[in-house]
């Protein structure tokens, strides 16, 4: 996993500016003009033509903003794959919170510790699946094998690792980016950290997707 060039790769591109306001500013509209169920469609469309051309080793890896249909159109699907990770997650861990809630044998602390632990794996088990989820979209265009956590399962197992290093990684970069952007042009650096994101899930697509494993060969037999 190359930190450094998925910090650096944005830069190497001769429309880095152009490219990364665009996308800046579309994440300004969502935060401060509360259009982000529009707006948050074509980043994270924008998110997924970044994996498929880091995967695909394509030169440069930014996409161009006028293939604005294809944009929108991953990126409402990427949505949805994200949607039903959260619906699938929710189903199972919403039984057990409502059990701990109605538990009179528990102490109130006790009950408030162990909701919360079980929240907080939820909310890691719906950030681990839905983004390999969405590597899987990227890559294979195929929506029935992305939102099958079994099939993301079987392509990625031997990085999911890898996949929460990057969340943690990004997650602090994310946090350094909102407090130095102060408010006002977080948006924008925030932007610039989910193409970073985007590259190093890229380069776990090309260790998922490789000609000795193929997307074909990811779909469990029934």
């Amino acid at each position: 996993m190359n930190f450094a060039e998925a910090l650096s790769f944005t830069f190497e591109d001769n429309d880095w500016l152009k490219k990364m306001l665009i996308g800046g500013a579309l994440n300004f509209a969502g935060w401060y003009m509360g259009l982000i169920f529009i707006t948050g469609f074509f980043t994270t469309g924008y998110f997924l033509l970044v994996i498929s051309n880091v995967q695909k080793r394509e030169k440069p890896e930014l996409p161009d903003w006028g293939q604005v249909s294809v944009i929108f159109v991953d990126g409402l699907v990427g949505a949805i794959v994200m949607l039903l990770y959260f619906l699938m997650v929710a189903v199972i861990i919403t039984p057990i919170i409502i059990d701990l809630a109605t538990n009179e044998s528990m102490s109130e602390l006790s009950q408030g510790l162990t909701i919360a632990g079980v929240a907080i794996l939820g909310a890691i088990a719906l950030s681990v699946m839905s983004n390999m989820g969405l590597v899987v979209w990227a890559v294979s265009k195929n929506f029935t094998m992305a939102i099958n956590p079994v099939a993301v399962f079987k392509i990625m197992r031997n990085q999911i690792g890898t996949v929460i290093a990057i969340l943690v990684f990004t997650f602090i970069l994310s946090a350094i980016l909102f407090f130095g952007g102060l408010g006002i042009i977080s948006p924008f650096f925030l932007f610039w950290g989910l193409v970073v994101q985007a590259h190093l899930f890229g380069q776990v697509a090309r260790e998922c997707f490789s000609d000795t494993s193929p997307v074909t060969d990811a779909v469990p037999i029934e």
